[in-house]
């Protein structure tokens, strides 16, 4: 089987991706390290989704939309949730809105973890900015943002 140039351009796309995160982990305190590597993949997925969803619903983010996001049942997601919670990443609370759903956000120690690694990412992220003109810069990125509306919204 040929490879199209188009899934090899995506396959570095994904290499960049893990590389960043390598190296945001890679300066990271080894306690966060070791608590991020404790998680599995599907749990550091979930502590990204609902860091990125809380940016729309600051009081938390309910259940099935999380399910939803995660691409999973609401009972799965539940159960992950709760592991998360044991674990002090997440926190679980009544909404306020409607005292019959929960909202889920990042907990201060889930939020610490993500701050460090964040913060070694953008600073790879800004050397990479440095290689492209500001032209580039804004095709790449209108790119990215039509790529994550179409698998998000």
């Amino acid at each position: 089987m040929v490879k199209e140039p188009l899934d090899e351009t995506f396959m570095l796309l994904f290499e960049i991706v893990d590389k960043l995160s390598q190296k945001g982990l890679a300066t990271s305190a080894k306690k966060n390290v070791a608590l991020l590597e404790s998680l599995s993949v599907r749990q550091q997925k979930t502590l990204f989704a609902v860091i990125t969803m809380t940016k729309l619903h600051p009081i938390g983010v309910n259940l099935k939309d999380l399910a939803a996001r995660m691409n999973i049942t609401v009972p799965a997601a539940s159960v992950l949730v709760e592991s998360m919670v044991q674990r002090g990443f997440l926190e679980r609370e009544i909404n306020p809105n409607d005292r019959r759903a929960v909202c889920i956000r990042i907990s201060a120690t889930g939020q610490q973890i993500f701050d460090v690694i964040h913060q070694e990412m953008t600073v790879q992220v800004s050397k990479l900015n440095a290689l492209i003109t500001p032209e580039e810069r804004v095709v790449f990125e209108n790119i990215i943002k039509r790529f994550y509306k179409e698998l998000f919204q």
